[in-house]
């Protein structure tokens, strides 16, 4: 193996290599996570003269964790680890690393228990992929993207998405303890393995970061896999093992608190402050207007608007999803999304088009699941009657989990 976490005072020549580039890998990797902004100038430069990309992109990502300046950080990563490790094995003659080695491990581990537990408790509070909106209910299948489509999927179900978040926060609470951490490792290797594969097949740009978490938590089981495999596998007696460092008894009790306290101390953290957010969250999710609200009735300037489907300003449906979102279908199908300002003490709305070429401003009468809205849209006057459709019309919503199916119900 060319990583252990056995000590030794004398490493082969293969595993003080393999060693080199894997730290000087990931530990570049692990500072580019927080800090990739510091690299801006360098990528830029690479990408220009080395790469000889021409066309402009930024640091940002606006939510992509696969845009053009993280593969070419990646690539300077790579390089960076190649000529790292060829002018280490050059210059540097210590018959070991255990010291580093053990570096490595922890920053593997703390980075793999931060992100288990960032995504694990927000997938645990459903609020990383939400039950299907309104406005994707009314939509078409085929509009959507593949993302989209893997989005609505998970956030479908919240077993689901529970179950997979305790999955993630499992694997970081046993990546916690020294002894656990190979089963940590591998329970991460499986469920960061799944991620990826979804990336993949969906098209959802954190393709590099899942990769990488799920590479980090290879690494830490590899460097105990020979003695997982043996007794696990093999059903072999297993030799104890002296990893680095050294612990006495006593120190490892105290160790063990400091670690156990430490953990609490952080699930509570995450736990209190994923529940504030999810609170917050819920309600975002329970405007006043939310529904998907069906046009009975449109008047503009006076004159009734036949419901054609040729006419694609006459409104179909009105939907409100979130606090402060509005989306408007028209009656060929197309979508419009507005930001959205109520005032409940006047009974009042304001709506603006995202690209700020169309807004709205309406009082409205709410009397159950019946809307009227009367107001302007620039120079145009308009009065608009409208039903709330019930939720229970939408199959997705009612069908419910079953036990018992005589047939499957695949539509």
């Amino acid at each position: 193996m060319i990583l252990s976490r056995e000590k030794k005072e004398e490493w082969s020549l293969w595993n003080k290599i393999g060693f080199r580039f894997v730290f000087l890998y990931f530990t570049f990797y692990c500072f580019s996570i927080i800090g990739s902004g510091v690299f801006a100038s360098l990528v830029e430069w690479v990408a220009v003269n080395v790469l000889n990309i021409t066309y402009d992109f930024s640091s940002r990502g606006y939510g992509s964790g696969d845009t053009t300046f993280q593969y070419v950080l990646l690539f300077i990563n790579a390089c960076f680890a190649v000529f790292g490790t060829l002018l280490w094995s050059l210059f540097d003659k210590r018959k070991s690393y255990n010291q580093l080695n053990y570096a490595l491990i922890l920053i593997l581990r703390f980075v793999l228990v931060a992100f288990m537990f960032v995504y694990g408790f927000i997938k645990i509070f459903h609020m990383q992929m939400i039950p299907p909106t309104y406005s994707q209910l009314v939509s078409n299948l085929g509009d959507m993207s593949p993302m989209g489509l893997a989005w609505t999927f998970m956030g479908y179900s919240k077993a689901y998405i529970i179950f997979a978040g305790a999955s993630e926060v499992l694997a970081g609470i046993l990546l916690v303890s020294r002894r656990l951490q190979t089963i940590g490792a591998l329970l991460v290797v499986a469920v960061m393995g799944n991620v990826f594969m979804m990336n993949m097949a969906f098209d959802i740009p954190v393709k590099i970061f899942s990769f990488h978490l799920m590479l980090m938590g290879g690494v830490l089981f590899l460097m105990d896999s020979k003695r997982f495999i043996k007794a696990i596998i093999l059903k072999k007696e297993v030799p104890q093992e002296v990893s680095y460092p050294v612990i006495d008894e006593g120190s490892k009790k105290v160790f063990r608190i400091i670690k156990l306290t430490i953990t609490i101390i952080l699930v509570g953290i995450f736990v209190t402050g994923a529940h504030s957010r999810a609170k917050s969250f819920q309600k975002k999710m329970n405007p006043l207007l939310k529904g998907v609200w069906e046009v009975d009735y449109f008047e503009k300037n006076g004159e009734e608007k036949p419901p054609l489907l040729t006419d694609r300003k006459r409104w179909r449906y009105f939907i409100v999803d979130a606090e402060g979102v509005a989306t408007i279908m028209g009656m060929k199908e197309n979508k419009v999304g507005y930001s959205l300002q109520v005032d409940k003490l006047l009974n009042e709305f304001s709506m603006t088009s995202r690209d700020s070429l169309n807004t709205y401003k309406f009082s409205y009468k709410k009397q159950g699941d019946f809307l009227d809205l009367s107001g302007k849209s620039m120079s145009d006057s308009l009065f608009i009657k409208l039903r709330r459709r019930d939720d229970d019309s939408f199959l997705l919503k009612s069908r419910g989990f079953n036990w018992i199916n005589e047939r499957p119900n695949n539509q």
